[in-house]
């Protein structure tokens, strides 16, 4: 092909194509679908962080560490091994025998509760002046897996039997006052269970601030959270004043809790709507930013929804 017609068939091939003017739109539209699609999830953020009036539903738990929690199962149930392989000492077995006599004083409603009591801590006074704490723990070990599994059996049969009138005392009258059952079952887990008879055990012997019969940190966590979920009490406003006391009690042992809010959460449910809104206030104050920050927020309008206007 002559030179002179090479050039012109050249740059008809190499020419830019010109694109027709729906594709400069659609490469437009293209070119800024990030930028839409970012501004949009922005919007959408913001939409979903921003503060809405909404009832407090949850109350906040103190949260236990459960593998220290399995870790002291663990050991008690060791101690259980060992005490039913070598038996414990007299002085021992006769705090356990103490403590039976007292629980079923206790469930007869006996005038005599207070001088068995009495002797029930004389005994544990002495054992412990024997050197026997660890036997100690092993007993208190062993008679909560024995209320644990009496309360299977009152489930079970659906009556108390000598068993867990011994060991639990007025446990039955309490967990029908306190609505603990549900078609004959009881709403505590065995874990819970647990914690409550040793709660007890400590307090009956005396040695509830006596290390190592004390209950941790974790173990305190995990009475209270049962205690909140469960309160006791005969009615709904005698509940909701427990659960405050828990809450004030949660504080001073645990700092992490958010106390202010759980009140608000309390107040708004016992209908005292400038108590929750105050509540709530002092949560935002006291901590700005966190995981109960947008809920605080949101409650606290509900809460002021309530409030009447002032005239």
């Amino acid at each position: 092909m002559p030179k002179s017609r090479l050039l012109p068939t050249l740059q008809r091939i190499f020419r830019p194509v010109k694109q027709p003017p729906d594709a400069e739109a659609r490469q437009a539209l293209e070119g800024s679908a990030p930028f839409v699609i970012g501004l949009s999830l922005a919007l959408v953020a913001a939409a979903l962080g921003a503060p809405r009036a909404t009832e407090p539903l949850v109350l906040p738990l103190p949260e236990p560490h459960r593998a220290t929690l399995a870790r002291k199962a663990t050991e008690d149930h060791a101690r259980v091994q060992h005490a039913r392989e070598h038996g414990l000492s007299y002085a021992v077995r006769a705090v356990g025998e103490a403590l039976r006599r007292y629980g079923a004083a206790v469930a007869a409603k006996s005038g005599e509760s207070p001088r068995l009591l009495a002797k029930l801590r004389g005994l544990m006074r002495d054992a412990l002046a024997q050197k026997h704490t660890e036997e100690l723990l092993a007993l208190r070990a062993a008679q909560t897996e024995l209320f644990v599994g009496a309360t299977h059996t009152w489930e079970h049969r659906g009556r108390e039997d000598s068993e867990l009138t011994e060991l639990g005392g007025d446990f039955c009258e309490l967990a029908r006052r306190s609505g603990w059952l549900e078609d004959r079952q009881l709403v505590l887990g065995d874990d819970e269970r647990a914690l409550l008879f040793r709660t007890r055990w400590n307090e009956l012997t005396g040695v509830a601030e006596t290390p190592p019969f004390a209950v941790t940190l974790d173990e305190q966590r995990a009475r209270f959270a049962l205690l909140l979920r469960h309160p006791s009490g005969k009615g709904r406003a005698e509940r909701l004043n427990r659960q405050l006391g828990y809450v004030a009690a949660i504080e001073k042992l645990d700092h992490d809790y958010p106390g202010a809010f759980a009140r608000g959460v309390l107040y708004y449910r016992a209908e005292a709507y400038d108590a929750a809104a105050e509540a709530f206030r002092i949560a935002l104050n006291a901590h700005p930013d966190g995981p109960w920050t947008l809920r605080a927020k949101n409650h606290l309008l509900e809460a002021l929804a309530h409030v009447p206007a002032p005239d």
